[in-house]
């Protein structure tokens, strides 16, 4: 086991590099991307011609109202371990985007979440972060099938290639399964059964008894939060988009924000490489509505400031909190 001190060095070391990380691969986003030139032309005429304080006020709100239900299910879904504030969520959160900014899929955010955490089983926790990710994931899809089954008939002209009655069927399949995903989740005590079957797993059954800790209503809850930190950073997209002179109508254009989430989520990339993703598919579905394509992508550049690079920054200052070392656990010491 190491030596006091050089724990307390050895765990200096990583935070400090951690932050380094960050930094730098933020920089490298924003200042070695082709893309990034037509996106200060992009700022320069906005701020040229007018600036909507307004607007930007309102998109920062969101994010630190975003973060912060992101904040509250996690709190909710630890304290099964260990009773914690909301600041202390709050900071958790934001370290996890600090560390996700640099990691593939955002792995890093179930780290910077749990080292917060005092006394803790540090398994159980990031499963806990797993449980919340699952019910992020799952209003994601709902919401993004929900559009794509909408847009697809009207953009795609889909009926030159499947009946109109045959698309209704597909449509309702897809509804029923994704209703049965819903009452899947809710229901998710019958993994723990499912667990407890397998006598080889050993010591590790233990953690699947996870999903027995948390009960209909609460997962109910957390799906719930969920779906409403999902139009909460949908109506920020919308209205950057906007602010960009992409002029979207408010049904159809809430719906392709929804279809471009669906994508993303889907595409497995590294949170600091997703600008250049974000731009392309968001130019794919809004371009069907709008041939302002610089607006597209500055708009996507600007959600990727508000929504990921300010929390990274912020976050990077509770770095310097987290515990890598607990006298009961054999990390390094804090």
């Amino acid at each position: 086991m190491l030596s006091s001190n050089k724990s307390k060095i050895l765990s200096l070391a990583l935070k400090i590099l951690i932050v380094g990380f960050s930094f730098y691969f933020i920089y490298r986003q924003i200042f070695y991307k082709e893309e990034i030139e037509d996106i200060k032309k992009g700022f320069e005429t906005l701020f040229s011609e007018r600036f909507d304080y307004l607007s930007l006020g309102i998109t920062l709100i969101l994010m630190l109202l975003n973060w912060g239900i992101e904040a509250e299910k996690w709190r909710m879904l630890v304290t099964k371990y260990e009773q914690i504030s909301f600041w202390v969520a709050f900071e958790a959160i934001f370290t996890g985007v600090t560390i996700s900014i640099f990691t593939p899929n955002r792995i890093g955010e179930y780290a910077g979440r749990i080292f917060h955490l005092e006394n803790a089983d540090l398994i159980k926790a990031s499963l806990a972060s797993v449980i919340g990710s699952i019910a992020q994931l799952l209003a994601t899809i709902i919401f993004g099938v929900i559009g794509l089954l909408y847009i697809y008939p009207v953009y795609f002209q889909t009926f030159e290639l499947i009946t109109p009655l045959r698309y209704l069927i597909l449509a309702l399949f897809i509804i029923v399964i994704l209703i049965m995903a819903v009452i899947l989740f809710i229901n998710s005590y019958i993994f723990s059964s499912i667990f407890s079957k397998f006598h080889f797993l050993g010591k590790l059954k233990k953690y699947g008894k996870i999903f027995s800790y948390y009960t209909k209503g609460e997962l109910g809850l957390l799906l719930s939060l969920s779906s409403i930190r999902y139009l909460i950073f949908s109506v920020q997209y919308f209205i950057l988009l906007r602010v960009f002179d992409v002029h979207l109508p408010v049904f159809d254009g809430m719906l392709m924000v929804f279809c471009v989430f669906l994508v993303l989520s889907i595409i497995p990339t590294i949170s600091i490489a997703e600008l250049g993703i974000r731009g392309s598919v968001a130019i794919y579905f809004f371009g069907m509505l709008s041939g302002n394509k610089l607006g597209i992508i500055t708009a996507s550049f600007g959600l990727w400031l508000i929504n990921l690079v300010l929390p990274a920054i912020i976050g990077s200052l509770f770095v310097f909190n987290l515990k890598f070392y607990r006298k009961n656990r054999h990390y390094l010491d804090e």
